[in-house]
């Protein structure tokens, strides 16, 4: 499978307003990958340095109880950042990602974005709003699932993203919602 580094290009400079100085060099590590659903981008607990952009397909980001259990952080769309800030800053991936549907993803490793941080302001702006974004769906989360009822939550969620109601199982939203499937 061939990468397509122009995608990954046009998010970057549209997060950097500006274009990217050095891309050549970032551009030869861009690595796409494809995987099958049901199948683990990573597991929690691993290593992983790397930003990996959402090209097509949905991930679920999910906590994983030491009895099996799983936990609903987020569903992913294409655009969406797949990457682990505990990992990126050199610890392990504190939640597992996984393919719901068949997926390609293309991947940057961190540090190279990092030398260009620390290098380029057009690269640094771009690092501060890829991790914003998460921050801010983190908090709107953190408030619906400790204010709001699972109706509510629901509402909200069709209200934001009407596209993954469409391309997840009810399983999956019930879960992303917080009740079980049969509610």
């Amino acid at each position: 499978m061939a990468s397509d580094p122009t995608t990954v290009r046009a998010l970057l400079e549209h997060l950097a307003e500006d274009s990217l100085p050095e891309w050549d060099i970032l551009a030869r590590s861009i690595t796409p990958r494809a995987y099958r659903r049901g199948e683990q981008v990573f597991g929690q607990g691993s290593p992983d340095q790397t930003l990996r952009f959402l090209r097509r397909g949905v991930v679920r980001l999910a906590y994983e109880h030491e009895d099996g259990r799983l936990f609903s952080k987020s569903i992913l769309l294409e655009g969406d950042l797949v990457a682990s800030a505990t990992a990126l800053a050199g610890g392990a991936t504190t939640f597992s990602a996984t393919a719901l549907t068949e997926v390609v993803l293309e991947a940057l490793p961190y540090p190279a974005v990092q030398r260009l941080m620390a290098r380029h302001i057009a690269w640094e702006r771009v690092a501060r709003k890829l991790f914003a974004d998460p921050a801010r769906v983190k908090e709107q989360r953190e408030f619906e699932f400790l204010t709001l009822s699972a109706e509510e939550r629901w509402r909200g969620l069709l209200a934001r993203r009407p596209d993954v109601a469409t391309r997840v199982s009810q399983a999956e939203i019930a879960a992303l919602i917080g009740i079980t499937p049969v509610a």
